[in-house]
């Protein structure tokens, strides 16, 4: 397929300026992610069995195709059960596994073979006890035997002969002798036997005999010798009689090359070897079922809950070569065979000269086309340009931003649209060839060298904040952000320049108003400041004369002053807490956002009303739920909120009897799982025709109230991604709802 972009022209500068501009305003974001969890492939025989390969491609392929465990440390070990089948050995490897996961134990055990689950089943209360087993490549009937199933999932493989033996007549009708073949080892035996047993219903077809731990030189031989109406159906062969082991897939070859009848198998991977095939499930996508499951359970399904899945339903998979070999008809297979080494026909394989000439013309009608297609794509290209530059031309006259194009070699203006010019109170005409410094802008401080050197650099900026002297004498707080291109050969700078001089005044201006309104309220306050600071200052005298006093006993009691001591450094910590709350609600400093505890905020504030409560008669009750999530905020402001909440529900309660003053703040999680923070009181509530209004700036209900305070609080809660809502409660009264989102 040719290359797209070969045959596209450049894109003309201004649409890259255009698409610059453009790109300035995505932010950037990062992720960063923890260790992968480990999950331990355990299989039962050597990793350079083809059939374990396979079956590690597919559990990984499984892992890698997405969800939320597609990042998984998937470490394969092998118990090779057929060389070492003792107990000692299965111990050892128990050992050396424990020391080997110790630091960074599984999550999950994938295991894959009859001795790897038997290995694990054995140990799984004191193996990486808890750990769930997920299972395939078991047979069906061991699978039947398991009675303890906790923490396991998986499904077995249909190992079964029967599939082959019952389509075989339809595909070769003169078989009459099966010849079952098996190795020594002790897999191999079970393997013969569970065939024996399935080949059974089947002997009044077939004369079945059997080759079970032959020597390999006898079985080649006798199977060399094998009449016509003979088939081979190859199990395994892992061990020979003297003890040597092999592979079974390499034996599969020898039988091939030896017998002169098809040799049929269960296992995909003896496939290629020679042999015929046959009907049988592939390692891959066996271990690709078997990763799905696993990666089920490490995206939080519990093993039980899957359970042990129906095993998979095999199908005939056949070797062409070996066909022909054999002089089998492709239309005697099941339909959904597969066929594997397909030979081209001879058609495929020897194309007629006039293959040559039509691909000629081919090719020439595709170069054909492909330059109209181009000369297409170029006119196309054209018009775009144009068309980009008209749109960009708009956009750098339209837009308010200031925008200018400064040369980087030298820093002269190239071009300023109309916003530059109101923004500067310089004509574009009087700016064009000429730098910053020679139209009088001037920088703070060492600016101007700043300026130089940032050009000289080359660096882009983003949101860069800089007070500027203009020509005309006047001091302008920019927000600025550059690009740096290449315009007609030439390094320019796209500069764009946002006045931001007013919202920073508006922001200085509201944050005085919110310390005013933090001074009022700390004014009002002034009663139980003095009640909180006196309290701990008459202790602290108290105890210091009681001190005195014992000190000039003859026999001063030594354990009673080290406890006055004790009470007067409380006291004293107690008076320095109320002076720096005092002091933070007062200082005018930077703040910043922490992590702060909600039911903590709420019993400060109300410790400061408290004693004002108790001498205007008022019940104060604060309610804080348990196992509150923390919430990310700056304290003062917060503070600020809730005192000013608290204030004006004492306020309400002038003119309502002392028996029925009650003011409650409750802590709580909302259902949505915001953190709600409420003031409730037993006033005269606020009225209908009001509650629309009492957010808005200089409007209070009160006779001497500035308007300012739930204004400041609803701009302080919407700076915290939060809410602050009003209600009248049902029972009578209002009540306030601060809602503030918690810390994931």
């Amino acid at each position: 397929m040719p290359d797209k972009g070969n045959g596209m022209p450049q894109k003309p500068w201004l649409a890259v300026v255009f698409r610059l501009l453009l790109a300035g305003f995505v932010p950037t974001g990062f992720c960063q992610a923890g260790p992968p969890p480990r999950v331990l492939v355990l299989f039962s025989n050597d990793r350079l069995l083809p059939a374990n390969q396979e079956m590690e491609k597919g559990l990984r392929n499984a892992f890698e195709s997405g969800g939320k465990t597609s990042s998984v440390d998937l470490f394969a070990e092998f118990l090779d059960a057929v060389r070492f089948p003792s107990p000692e050995q299965s111990a050892t490897m128990e050992e050396f596994l424990r020391g080997r996961h110790r630091d960074t134990p599984p999550v999950a055990w994938i295991a894959i073979g009859t001795q790897a689950l038997d290995f694990l089943m054995q140990r799984r209360d004191s193996f990486f006890p808890g750990t769930p087993i997920v299972f395939g490549g078991i047979d069906t009937r061991q699978v039947e035997s398991l009675t303890d199933r906790r923490g396991l999932a998986g499904r077995p493989m249909d190992w079964s002969i029967a599939p082959l033996l019952e389509q075989l007549p339809e595909t070769r009708l003169q078989v009459r002798r099966i010849l079952l073949v098996s190795g020594a080892a002790g897999f191999d035996r079970v393997r013969h036997e569970q065939a024996l047993a399935q080949a059974a219903p089947y002997e009044g077809r077939y004369q079945i005999e059997t080759s079970l731990g032959e020597p390999l030189e006898d079985l080649l031989d006798r199977v060399s010798k094998l009449p016509e109406d003979s088939l081979v159906i190859y199990l395994s062969y892992f061990q020979t009689p003297d003890g040597r082991t092999l592979l079974p897939q390499s034996v599969a070859g020898w039988l091939a090359e030896k017998s002169p009848v098809p040799v049929l198998c269960y296992y995909e991977t003896y496939v290629g070897t020679g042999v015929m095939g046959g009907a049988m499930i592939p390692f891959e996508e066996e271990g690709r079922a078997i990763g799905t499951i696993a990666r089920r359970v490490l995206e939080g399904a519990a093993a039980e809950s899957i359970g042990i899945l129906p095993a998979g339903k095999p199908r005939w998979i056949v070797d062409e070569r070996a066909m022909r070999r054999h002089g089998w008809n492709r239309r005697s297979l099941p339909p959904s065979a597969e066929i594997r080494f397909r030979k081209p026909s001879l058609w495929e394989a020897h194309r007629p000269a006039v293959v040559t000439g039509a691909a000629a013309l081919l090719l020439q009608s595709a170069l054909i086309i492909g330059l109209l297609a181009a000369r297409a794509r170029q006119r196309r290209a054209e018009n775009e340009r144009h068309l980009s530059e008209s749109r960009f031309s708009r956009v750098f006259t339209a837009s308010p931003v200031s925008i200018s194009i400064i040369r980087q070699s030298d820093g002269r203006i190239v071009d300023a649209n109309p916003a530059w010019e109101r923004t500067t109170g310089v004509a574009r005409g009087e700016a064009l060839g000429r730098t910053h410094l020679e139209l009088g802008f001037g920088f703070e401080g060492s600016g101007d060298q700043r300026y130089l050197e940032y050009l000289a650099s080359g660096k882009a900026l983003r949101d860069f904040e800089q007070r500027l002297r203009m020509p005309n004498g006047k001091r302008r707080l920019l927000s600025v952000s550059t690009e740096l291109v290449n315009l007609h050969g030439e390094a320019c700078f796209i500069s764009m320049a946002k006045d931001i001089t007013d919202t920073q005044e508006a922001e200085e201006a509201r944050e005085k108003l919110q310390r005013a309104s933090r001074l009022g309220m700390l004014g009002e306050l002034t009663a139980s400041i003095a009640h909180e600071v006196n309290q701990p200052l008459g202790a602290i005298l108290s105890n210091a004369d009681a001190a005195s006093m014992l000190i000039d006993l003859p026999a001063p009691p030594l354990d009673e002053i080290r406890e006055i001591l004790s009470d007067i450094r409380r006291d004293d910590m107690r008076a320095s807490e109320v002076i720096r709350q005092v002091r933070s609600m007062i200082a005018d400093g930077e703040t910043h956002m922490v992590p702060l505890h909600p039911g903590e905020l709420a019993q400060g504030v109300v410790a400061m009303v408290r004693h004002d409560c108790r001498r205007r008669s008022i019940s104060l009750h604060c309610d804080i739920a348990e196992n509150l999530p923390q919430v990310c905020a700056e304290k003062v402001r917060i503070e600020q909120v809730l005192l000013n909440l608290l204030l004006n529900a004492m306020d309400s309660l002038q003119d309502v009897g002392p028996d029925n003053r009650h003011i409650r703040m409750a802590v709580a999680l909302a259902d949505d799982g915001m953190v709600d923070i409420s003031v409730s009181d037993s006033g005269p509530g606020i009225p209908p025709d009001l509650m629309e209004r009492i957010f808005e700036n200089f409007f209070s209900t009160k006779s001497e109230g500035m308007g300012l305070g739930l204004a400041l609080s609803r701009s302080i809660a919407e700076a915290h991604n939060g809410k602050l809502l009003a209600r009248n409660a049902p029972e009578g009264g209002a009540c306030f709802h601060l809602i503030l989102p918690p810390i994931p």
